[in-house]
C-alpha cells in the first residue's frame, strides 16, 4: 500500500501480507461410454485383497486394537470370545487400473490448450476419475520434468494426488514412453488394466504394450492423431500396429468432443473410436 500528499512531497509505502502460491487442478469431462479390456481374474470371490475399507465382503475377526472404529466390532464374536473382536474385510475381485501418459517433449505437438499435451492431461485425470468413482484401485506414472509414479489406491485423496502430479507435469521429457514402460513394467501384474495415453507415432512402444500383454497385462491406448494438432506424422502405421496386436485402441484428434471419442463405435452418436477387434 502506497499513500502521500497532494502535493506529492511526501510518500509513505507499506508491505502488508505474505506471497503464496496456488495449484490449479487440471479439468476433466464425464465418460459415460469408455470401457478397457478386463484384467483375467480367477473367477468372482477367489482374487481378493484385504482392505481397511468397510465392505460388504467379511473376510474374519481379529482382537480389537485402539484406533479401530466401533462400527467394526462382531459383537456375535465378542460375546463369544468374551472379549472385542473387529471385522477384517476384503475388495471385491477387480482389476488394478494404471495410468501411463507420455511426456516425451519430442512427440507433442499444437500449442496452449490446443496441444497434445493438454488434450493428454485432461484424458489422464477423466479417466482416473472414471475408475475411482468406480471405486477401482488407480495408479498413475509419466516422466516428464521429473518422474512421477504414483501407486494404486482408491478414494477421494488418491484423485488429489493425481490430479496434483498432473498440474505440476511439463511435456519436457526426453524419455520415449515404450522406455518408461519398459523400466517400471514391474508395476503391472497378471491382474492389471493399463491405460497408455500418447500422441507418439513411433512403432517401438507397441511392442513394449505386446512384451506386458504376454505377462498377462490388459491393455488399452488413447492415441492422439498428432497430425491434426499440427504434426508431420500421420498415425496410419501405429493404428494399424496396434490393431494387428489386438489392443484397444481409441483415436482422439484436434477439436474431438471427449465423451464421444472415448467410447466404443456404437456406444455414442459421434464415436471416432476404433472399438475392440
Amino acid at each position: 500500500m502506497s499513500s502521500g500528499d497532494p502535493f506529492g512531497l511526501f510518500r509513505m509505502s507499506r508491505t502488508y501480507g505474505n506471497a503464496g502460491s496456488i495449484i490449479v487442478y487440471p479439468g476433466f469431462i464425464d465418460l459415460p461410454h469408455f470401457t478397457v479390456p478386463p484384467a483375467n481374474l480367477p473367477g468372482e470371490g477367489r482374487f481378493r485383497k484385504r482392505t481397511h475399507y468397510v465392505t460388504p465382503n467379511a473376510a474374519g475377526v481379529r482382537d480389537y486394537e485402539y484406533g479401530d472404529s466401533l462400527s467394526r466390532i462382531d459383537w456375535k464374536s465378542t460375546a463369544r470370545f468374551s472379549k472385542l473382536m473387529v471385522k477384517m474385510f476384503e475388495l471385491d475381485p477387480a482389476s488394478d487400473i494404471w495410468i501411463a501418459m507420455d511426456l516425451q517433449a519430442s512427440v507433442q505437438a499444437g500449442q496452449g490448450d490446443e496441444s497434445t499435451e493438454e488434450y493428454a492431461v485432461k484424458i489422464a485425470a477423466s479417466v482416473a476419475r472414471f475408475f475411482l468413482n468406480a471405486n477401482r484401485n488407480v495408479g498413475f506414472m509419466a516422466f516428464g520434468n521429473r518422474l512421477d509414479i504414483i501407486e494404486g489406491e482408491r478414494g477421494g485423496q488418491q484423485m488429489t494426488h493425481i490430479l496434483e502430479a498432473l498440474a505440476l507435469s511439463e511435456a519436457v521429457g526426453d524419455v520415449p514412453i515404450g522406455d518408461l514402460l519398459n523400466v517400471e513394467g514391474r508395476h503391472f501384474g497378471r491382474h492389471t488394466t493399463l491405460v497408455v495415453i500418447t500422441p507418439s507415432m513411433d512403432q517401438s512402444w507397441v511392442m513394449s504394450l505386446l512384451t506386458l500383454s504376454q505377462r498377462g497385462v490388459k491393455v488399452a491406448v488413447v492415441l492422439l492423431e498428432a497430425s491434426t494438432f499440427g504434426g508431420s506424422e500421420n498415425s496410419l502405421m501405429v493404428v494399424s500396429s496396434l490393431a494387428a496386436a489386438d489392443i484397444w485402441t481409441y483415436l482422439v484428434k484436434q477439436g474431438d468432443d471427449l465423451s464421444n471419442a472415448l467410447a466404443p463405435a456404437g456406444e455414442s452418436n459421434e464415436a471416432t473410436a476404433p472399438g475392440p477387434r
